[in-house]
């Protein structure tokens, strides 16, 4: 080790200095003898405990597969396997698992069946009692929580060492159990995986290549004994069932050996001798004579011939024949078997021989009726057909050999999909089994083509029987074309008389347009149906399409370049072309074509004005096509509705646009006249505010310092001495007055441009505390007892401190103002998310629903109300603030219940830095 020049490098770059290195090496030389000495020691005690496990366990083999090959059953035997190996192996516990079955619910998973653990042997058929009753002792090993092991053990590869190396989902399993070392061991029967054997130690321990080999073969003999033992009770069920089966059959099941010899002898006959030969299966297996003596006289040879003639070219025996049983009943039987020669040269037969008199006797009916059918098909002048259910032609009846699809000498005991295309035989033989089992009368028509032709057929099938229809064919090709014609004539007039009454009673040509394509297309089974406007370049612009989902749409597409159908459209002739390959055309029209697969083209001229206004054309895109005269009379007639249709449009726009005009001057005309009218209400209104302020607010402050003041002057001097609380009241009333002109401005500003406020996050109850101490004096001239309810530790809002004091002072103000003396007031506040709601409450009188609706609306006082003075300014100030800040406010009262203000503020995370106030809002 120390003589690799790579380690000796590695060495060397760990230490300090050359001096370090030499003194490293001289330490490892001096160890490296006492490490071998070690390592050798340790060797052999491994290949001791080796030596010892070996022997161990393959005593515990010996006495395994001795249990597994001698055991009553595969539980028993299981059950020992697993005590025998867990003490051979000296594991902690042993277990056995198989695989759970795809009908179980659940993943793939290895389910324990079997489990040792020292002292006991546990059987866990069901495992969720097991699991309660040994305290989750038990376990299910899962495909997800195995991972990659589980796909080890599908390719017959074990499962060795710790379980920290297993996903964590199933370490938590061993851990439960008290497991450290595992070692699981797939079992196969017959290549596929079965289950597994697993040991479990509850120390660290090492799994010997030996161990692991032997256990292996211990797996292998438990998958062929099982796999043995499963084919062995497979068999001896399918012994019962074929038992079961050969006495339910209908007939005879029979085995007849006939050897070098000549001579014959019954090997097996099933129970239903008994009702078709009335003899008992031993009589028969006595002697097989019995069975030919009751084969009719007269068909005896032939019955013999037929098993000569099998027996030398080994062909299945299929004879038909008469025998006659003890009671004298005459029988029609059918011996069907197939011949197996044995390596000693005898014959095997294995056969069913069945009753057969019913199918015969039907059979003879059935020829005695054919000469009636023959009459009744003679008499009905349509062509006839008697078919089996099968399709297959019995009879037939025509007047000529011209009415038959095929050659009438090959009709007969043909199938109808031999002699009809596959649709046609298709259609006939649903009708006839519809037939057979209701017993009705189906009807169907179909197309068949004759002699170049296309000809139409009106088809009635009637029940003969219970496997036997009888069909009748017409020829209504004639009537189809005259119905057809009829309806086609019926559709144009139809047309027609619905476009000229769509052009009268409606002006919306864009309908008028869409709902004719569409029902141009419809009529036509056309692929594409379009009309397109020309302008005096000749490129045209389709203004309107109906088109199958399959084609690509023309409308919106580039403009089309017609210059080459000047003269023809001109004219007003139409252009009609069956197949685009065989015209010649220019190549911008070719690309066209191929551009929206164009295989036919009809289109005829839209005249207006003596003028070539646009076309109306039609294309079949799926295939060339014929334009029938009648389609083109059609579409020049519908050209022509659509010009009256388009004539009638422009007049009508030339009337909308002079009307929309003068609607357009009334409409502005009008708009100005009620934004001055609102302008003016509105000036009303500020003006009636002012007046009552200045006439009532404003009015009383000031005659009550005019009365003081003149009250003054009344008094004698020149001097005059005013005490300090007429000054007080002075001040008081001027104060008043002040503060009633700025709310008239702020008001007024508000409403023209808004204002904004400077938010800054602020703690709510130290606003409210300050607020409270302001108006103190207040408080205590009226008697008033506040509670601040408000938490210290609540979270910081974002607004303007100033206006908010504003609005606390407006609401405490306001609910001193309009109570009676003695009012207890409480403020409370909580987080709702990403608000704060504050509430105001008092205990006065209260208000009512319609006093609260309209509680902070601008508005001039009454005197008859609740609130008997003031311009009604502060709650509406009130609530444009708490708007502006992101908030709401309300109001919660009734008469004699007390009121309650509530308002919403944004907290300090939420909120912007600066919120417009609009009065607007």
């Amino acid at each position: 080790m120390f003589s690799d020049p790579a380690y000796l490098n590695a060495l060397r770059d760990c230490c300090q200095d050359e001096t370090a290195f030499q003194r490293l090496m001289q330490l490892l030389n001096a160890v490296e003898p006492m490490t071998r000495v070690a390592e050798a020691a340790v060797n052999q005690i491994w290949q001791q405990d080796k030596d010892r496990a070996s022997n161990r366990l393959l005593q515990g083999i010996v006495q395994a597969t001795h249990q597994l090959l001698n055991g009553e059953g595969s539980t028993i035997a299981v059950q020992q396997i697993l005590e025998t190996l867990g003490q051979a192996t000296e594991s902690d516990s042993a277990y056995f698992f198989t695989v759970r079955s795809q009908s179980e619910p659940g993943e793939p998973a290895l389910i324990p069946q079997f489990v040792w653990q020292r002292q006991h042997t546990i059987q866990s058929n069901k495992f969720n009692q097991i699991q309660t009753e040994l305290d989750n002792q038990f376990w299910v090993l899962s495909r997800s929580s195995l991972g990659d092991s589980y796909d080890q053990l599908l390719t017959g590869n074990c499962v060795v060492g710790e379980i920290d190396e297993l996903p964590e989902s199933a370490q938590r399993q061993f851990v439960l159990n008290e497991i450290t070392s595992i070692l699981l061991i797939p079992v196969f029967v017959e290549e596929r995986f079965w289950g597994c054997l697993g040991f479990g130690s509850g120390l660290a321990r090492r799994w010997f290549e030996s161990e692991i080999e032997v256990l292996k073969t211990v797996a292998t003999n438990l998958g062929k004994t099982t796999a043995y033992r499963q084919t062995e009770q497979a068999l001896r069920q399918s012994g019962a069932q074929l038992q079961c089966i050969a006495a339910n059959v209908p007939g005879v099941i029979y085995q007849v050996l006939r050897r070098s010899d000549g001579l014959r002898s019954v090997l097996f006959v099933s129970s239903g001798c008994r009702q078709l030969l009335e003899l008992e299966p031993e009589t028969l297996q006595a002697d097989f004579t019995q069975i030919v003596n009751l084969i009719h006289p007269g068909d005896r040879e032939a019955y013999e011939q037929a098993v000569n003639l099998s027996a030398q070219s080994l062909e299945p025996l299929n004879w038909e024949g008469r025998l006659k049983t003890p009671s004298g009943r005459l029988k029609w039987v059918q011996f069907a078997s197939r011949p197996e020669r044995q390596t000693n040269g005898n014959i095997l037969w294995n056969g069913l021989l069945l009753d057969i008199t019913k199918r015969k006797q039907a059979e003879e009916e059935l020829r005695q009726s054919q000469s009636q059918n023959r009459a009744l098909l003679d008499a009905i002048p349509d062509l006839m057909f008697r078919i089996r259910r099968d399709g297959t032609y019995i009879d037939f009846r025509a007047a000529s050999e011209n009415e038959f699809a095929v050659p009438s000498d090959l009709m007969l005991n043909r199938s109808v999909y031999d002699v009809l295309p596959l649709a046609v035989a298709e259609q006939r033989m649903q009708a006839i089994e519809q037939a057979l089992q209701t017993k009705r009368l189906q009807t169907f028509e179909y197309q068949l083509l004759k002699q170049g032709n296309l000809r139409d057929y009106e088809a009635r099938i009637v029940a003969h029987g219970e496997d036997e229809a009888l069909a009748i064919m017409r020829d209504i090709t004639e009537r189809k074309q005259a119905d057809t014609q009829l309806r086609t004539a019926v559709e144009r007039d139809r047309l027609l008389a619905e476009m000229a009454l769509r052009i009268r009673q409606s002006l919306d040509l864009d309908q008028i347009l869409q709902t004719t394509v569409a029902e141009v297309r419809q009529f036509l089974q056309a692929d594409r149906v379009f009309i397109c406007r020309i302008d005096a370049d000749l490129q045209g612009e389709v203004v309107v399409e109906s088109v199958g989902s399959e084609w690509l749409p023309v409308l919106g597409a580039q403009a089309l370049r017609l210059k080459e159908l000047n003269t023809t459209f001109k004219q007003g002739c139409i252009q009609s072309i069956d197949d685009v390959t065989q015209v010649t055309v220019s190549p911008i029209r070719a690309q066209y074509f191929a551009r929206y697969q164009v295989k036919a083209s009809v289109g005829v001229s839209i005249i207006l004005d003596d003028q070539l206004y646009g076309m109306l054309v039609a294309h079949q895109c799926s295939q060339t096509r014929h334009w029938q005269p009648f389609e083109i009379d059609l579409l020049e007639q519908l050209a022509t509705q659509v010009a009256i249709a388009m004539q009638q449009a422009n007049l009508f726009q030339q009337v909308q646009t002079l009307n929309t005009n003068l609607e357009r001057q009334v409409e502005e005309r009008t708009a100005q006249l009620q934004q001055k009218m609102q302008e003016l209400q509105e000036l009303n209104r500020l003006k009636d505010v002012f007046l009552h302020a200045v006439s009532h607010d404003l009015r009383t402050p000031v005659m009550g310092s005019l009365m003081v003041l003149r009250s003054l002057l009344n008094k004698p001097g020149d001097s005059v001495s005013i005490p300090r609380s007429v000054l007080e009241r002075m001040i008081q009333g001027s104060d008043c007055q002040l503060n009633l002109i700025n709310s008239l401005l702020e008001t007024h500003s508000g409403q023209g441009q808004g204002a904004a406020a400077s938010t800054e996050p602020l703690q709510l109850w130290a606003l409210v505390q300050e607020t409270l101490d302001e108006a103190r004096p207040l408080l205590l001239k009226n008697q008033v007892t506040s509670i601040n309810r408000i938490d210290l530790h609540l979270p910081p809002v974002k607004a303007d401190p100033n206006r908010l004091r504003q609005v606390f002072e407006n609401l405490i103000i306001n609910a001193i103002k309009h109570n009676p003396p003695g009012l207890e007031l409480t403020l409370a506040a909580t987080v709702e998310g990403s608000m704060v709601r504050c509430t105001i409450h008092d205990n006065g009188v209260g208000m009512t629903e319609a006093e609260c609706k309209d509680l902070f609306e601008l508005y001039i006082r009454d005197s008859n109300r609740r609130r008997s003075t003031g311009l009604g300014l502060g709650l509406y100030l009130c609530r444009q603030i708490i708007t502006a800040h992101g908030g709401q406010i309300g109001v919660t009262s009734a008469p004699q219940s007390g009121t309650t203000f509530w308002l919403t503020l944004p907290l300090a995370a939420f909120s912007n830095s600066e919120i417009p106030i609009c009065v607007d809002c």
